[in-house]
């Protein structure tokens, strides 16, 4: 998966209304299997879409080899994160070997069998699932009325993450401040700070700021607007090359960080975002998901996807779940100031790469 996907699906959701916040990683991954199933114009969309290659052994084996590099920086003990995939076929409908031995090479795949005669049950174990797999943060995924008797297959992927600051603020100096809103009220919100050597850097508009994580495997960029009201035009603004811009111009400066502590949750349905971004046939009954199940019509039914995220002293905790299901038929001249007392952009990125796992905005840290 590129940041292109990333920025993509980011302009999409923008344009809803409060906090934003989400995975690509994850709604990625688990377009990227139904992909490994896909043929003819429906694998075309889904692969222009997702920005893949147009070699799929090099598109599977780089979703592996990124998923390997997460679970490394996990097991240097800094951080937590956990990442998996499941598949949930209907047991009436078995899928197609080669698809099958392609999820589980390429994406660690956990492969159960449901009966979506029983819709109930069906949700009952694949959100048990989701709900283990980001440690109780993401519940109830699959919501009442999103499966039913034509479901043949549900596709899930949940992300969890916890770690703590590389540098850590002292939570005795945290004060409760005002947040300006973009309406032109303020509310007033726990504004943490510290002051050290940061990765900086700024433009005419606005500053972006580096706060690495133990280990220094990840990190979460802050990009704020230097006034409340340009939080619009730095969105429409995001793109792969202005972010590598931003975060190419950055050194270490001492910074003096102001930050709120929040935490909130999202939830969003992808079916009209996704078609947006071309991916047309996959959700009708023209789609070919011939290599998934041979036996048609065969056709995505339904895409959400959850997300949460908390930011704290200690750090941050993030965790984000995507469900897709099938159904048939510049330099600083002074001293830094970084206080994000008004709506800013945030991505949690590895460190080395700079490849982002969650991006989003935060409006109000009150949730």
């Amino acid at each position: 998966m590129t940041n292109a996907f990333a920025i993509d699906l980011f302009h999409e959701l923008r344009l809803t209304q409060g906090n934003l916040f989400f995975s690509p990683h994850s709604v990625a991954a688990a377009l990227a299997m139904t992909w490994g199933g896909a043929k003819g114009d429906t694998a075309g969309q889904l692969a222009t879409a997702l920005h893949l290659g147009p070699d799929p052994t090099v598109v599977h084996e780089g979703f592996t080899n990124w998923r390997q590099a997460l679970v490394s920086i996990r097991d240097q003990g800094e951080v937590e994160l956990y990442l998996a995939n499941s598949l949930w076929p209907d047991l009436r409908y078995p899928l197609v070997e080669r698809f099958l031995d392609l999820a589980r090479r390429y994406y660690g795949v956990l492969i159960t069998g449901v009966d979506y005669g029983d819709e109930q049950a069906a949700r009952t174990q694949i959100n048990a699932w989701v709900e283990d797999n980001t440690n109780h943060r993401i519940t109830d995924l699959v919501a009442p009325g999103d499966l039913s008797d034509l479901t043949q297959l549900v596709l899930a992927n949940a992300i969890y993450f916890k770690g703590n600051w590389a540098h850590q603020f002292d939570i005795a100096v945290t004060q409760d401040e005002a947040f300006h809103l973009l309406d032109g009220q303020t509310a007033v919100v726990p504004l943490m700070h510290q002051k050290r050597q940061f990765f900086y850097g700024e433009t005419h508009h606005h500053q972006v700021l580096t706060l690495p994580y133990e280990g220094y495997g990840l990190q979460m960029l802050v990009i704020l607007p230097k006034a409340v009201k340009d939080l619009p035009e730095l969105e429409a603004d995001l793109s792969t090359e202005s972010l590598s811009r931003w975060t190419q111009g950055q050194h270490e400066y001492e910074v003096d960080v102001y930050l709120p502590r929040f935490t909130f949750a999202t939830d969003y349905e992808l079916n009209q975002p996704l078609k947006h971004l071309g991916i047309t046939d996959a959700f009708s009954p023209n789609a070919d998901f011939t290599g998934i199940v041979r036996e048609g019509p065969f056709f995505l039914d339904l895409i959400v996807h959850k997300a949460f995220l908390a930011v704290n002293e200690e750090g941050a905790e993030a965790a984000a779940a995507t469900a897709a299901t099938v159904t048939r038929g510049g330099s600083p001249g002074g001293p830094v100031v970084f206080r994000a007392d008004h709506p800013f952009l945030v991505l949690i990125q590895e460190w080395e790469t700079g490849r982002i796992l969650f991006m989003g905005r935060v409006v109000d840290p009150r949730g």
